[in-house]
Order: structure tokens, then sequence, then C-alpha cells
């Protein structure tokens, strides 16, 4: 008598190297990373871990998981809470497939992850933050209560009021 068994193959990736963010290891497999990462391949890491805080990455932790599955060949679910985290790690690690999908998120829900895209690049000279304190400066009342707003530096609060 046959018996089917299901199998995934995704579940047994061998682990080559991890991000390191809080004292936390992420594992992931270099080799499939580089499917989707035009990143390492022009920057290989020196060893095996690779250490975010030392990339000068403010992003959400819990977001990390669905960076690598995103690059690991898995489905993840984009959410207000986890795209503009994406979003960095995907500039950062050059994954243009994933960039893509959470830009066009971030400009569909602009007001949802407003006060999240504000922390994230309050210090990169770079990003153009007036159009997120616009947003936050034009309905106020709506994100006041928001902790987060607090942890913003003092010229980009003197802005948004």
């Amino acid at each position: 008598m046959e018996e089917e068994i299901s199998i995934d193959a995704n579940s047994e990736i061998p682990t080559t190297h991890s991000f390191v963010y809080n004292e936390r290891q992420y594992p992931f497999n270099i080799y499939l990373f580089n499917i989707f990462s035009q990143y390492f391949n022009s920057n290989p890491p020196e060893g095996k871990n690779i250490d975010l805080i030392n990339e000068n990455l403010n992003i959400s932790e819990s977001s990390i998981p669905d960076f690598i599955n995103f690059c690991q060949d898995r489905k993840i679910t984009l959410s207000k809470e986890n795209a503009p985290t994406l979003h960095k790690l995907s500039q950062k690690y050059k994954v243009p497939s994933l960039l893509n999908k959470t830009k066009e998120f971030i400009s569909t829900h602009q007001k949802e992850v407003v006060v999240e895209i504000l922390s994230m690049y309050r210090d990169n000279d770079i990003f153009n933050l007036k159009e997120y304190e616009e947003i936050i400066s034009t309905d106020l009342l709506k994100y006041i209560n928001d902790d987060r707003l607090l942890t913003l530096p003092i010229p980009i609060l003197h802005r948004i009021i």
C-alpha cells in the first residue's frame, strides 16, 4: 500500500549565516538569500554573523524573520507593522522585488505607517521627511496620543506643529 506524505523543502534549509539584532540571532542561508539580494554578491560578509546594530539600522525587530523568510522564498504578509522595516532592509540589502512591494504598500497606507517611517528615518539626511511630517501635521489630533511621537527629535516635532 502506498502512503502519501507532504514534504516542505524549505523546512530543512541549512543555515550558513545569521543576522544579529539586540543579542538575538536570526539564521538564514546566504546562498538562497543571494538569489533575492544583490548586496552580498558585492559585499560578502566577513563572518557568519551580520550585526544589524552596527549597520545603523533603526528597525522593528519583529520584522527580521519576515525579511529572511522573503529572501528564503517563503510567503510573508505585508502589514503596517512590518512594511516600514522591510522597506528599509530591502533598501540596505538590495532586494528589488521586496523594495517594490513595500513601496507600493507604504504609498497605499501612508497614514497608517507615517509615525513608524518618521521614527526609522529621523536620522537619515537623504530621506525626505517633509511629506510624512505634513501628513501628521494635517491630522495631528489623530496622532497626538501615539507615544512614538515623543521619540522624535525636537526639530521634527517643531516642523509638525
